[in-house]
């Protein structure tokens, strides 16, 4: 029996659980993008994350660990790292995130103004120069016209915007990896309890 046909042979065994856990870690990212919830840039970042969701199955499944002790450590570690990827994710589009300025378009924002910003701010005693990551931005932003680059550092935007699109990736990565570890360990479980029935009665 080739790695393809265990597989299809474990979500079998497993059932509609099986089928529902793969079909639905491979569209959650395309549902939370139709849902607004997906950062700014880039662009279809949903299909990155249904890929990199097809490579957590492929990699859960081949190396995931068979004994119990192995198999909660993982899974812990897991779940773990989920909670933690959620919470960037959270923390990162809550403050990085925002509407531009009278319109409904979403930009993201930089930790760090530009020089010429910094020297306006120090100027102007209703701006707070000290807090920069964002800062006090709507009048900035609206004096720079809605053009984030111009109030923070485009090397400090790429950073945000890579961190979020990482986090994002990565939430729904763990995701699949909890469930499918789930699925997979539990169906290898009852293969073997049904293998083990099996040759009890051909020893009777």
């Amino acid at each position: 029996m080739s790695m393809l046909d265990d597989f299809k042979k474990t979500v079998e065994d497993f059932g509609w659980i099986g089928g529902l856990v793969i079909s639905g870690s491979v569209f959650a990212p395309l549902i939370a993008a139709g849902s607004g919830l997906a950062p700014p840039w880039p662009e279809n970042l949903e299909f990155v994350g249904m890929v990199a969701i097809l490579v957590s199955l492929i990699l859960v499944f081949q190396f995931l660990p068979r004994r119990k002790g192995r198999y909660r450590l993982f899974l812990a570690l897991s779940a773990i790292g989920l909670v933690l990827s959620m919470a960037t994710q959270f923390v990162l589009h809550l403050r990085f995130v925002k509407a531009l300025p009278g319109t409904d378009t979403e930009a993201i924002l930089g930790c760090g103004w530009t020089g010429e910003l910094q020297a306006v701010a120090r100027a102007d005693p209703m701006i707070d120069a000290s807090a920069q990551c964002p800062g006090e931005y709507h009048k900035l932003l609206e004096m720079a016209e809605n053009d984030p680059l111009q109030v923070w550092t485009s090397s400090s935007i790429d950073n945000i915007a890579l961190l979020l699109s990482a986090s994002w990736v990565l939430m729904f990565a763990l995701f699949t990896v909890v469930l499918a570890a789930f699925v997979i360990f539990n169906s290898r479980q009852k293969s073997q309890r049904a293998a083990r029935e099996v040759a009890v009665q051909a020893a009777e």
